[in-house]
């Protein structure tokens, strides 16, 4: 046990850090892509604060340089020493650089107001809504039918039985 587990965990470490390097570069190029398509001006980001999209550029600047000190380290280091980060540390980057750059970038787009409700420059201040447009497009057109009846000038084909 005590010259095996030390091993075992070495091991464990060889095959779990390449899959959470991975990981963790995947998140970072996505974060960098993003905050190029912000300073792209793209669509889909144009409404993020300038100073929020700098935090998330920090952020992956910083990850993106911890990464790579770490990475040249550890291929410094041969199988049967220890590594120089474990797989929880490179995790524990992951689930920072989220932290930090998700809200950012999942921030929903401010609703617009629909112009709808605008108010005439030069009539009454009161609210104009599509239902007293409807009305008086409709000026002259036949009233609404209540109960059914839709044509009441039309006759019907269908006899119904009811019993």
């Amino acid at each position: 046990m005590k010259i095996g587990t030390p091993v075992k965990v070495r091991f464990q470490e060889a095959e779990e850090r390449p899959k959470m390097f991975e990981e963790l570069g995947q998140g970072l190029q996505h974060y960098a892509k993003i905050a190029a398509d912000f300073r792209n001006n793209d669509e889909k980001y144009n409404h993020i604060d300038e100073s929020e999209m700098k935090k998330v550029e920090k952020s992956v600047n910083e990850v993106m340089e911890w990464m790579n000190n770490i990475m040249n380290a550890q291929a410094k280091k041969s199988l049967d020493q220890d590594p120089v980060v474990r797989a929880q540390e490179i995790k524990a980057k992951i689930k920072e650089l989220n932290n930090t750059c998700e809200p950012v970038v999942t921030q929903p787009k401010p609703k617009i107001e629909s112009p709808k409700l605008e108010r005439t420059p030069n009539g009454p201040n009161i609210d104009k809504k599509e239902e007293d447009l409807e009305g008086k497009e409709n000026f002259g057109a036949e009233p609404p039918h209540q109960n059914g009846e839709c044509y009441p000038n039309e006759k019907s084909s269908i006899n119904m039985d009811l019993d």
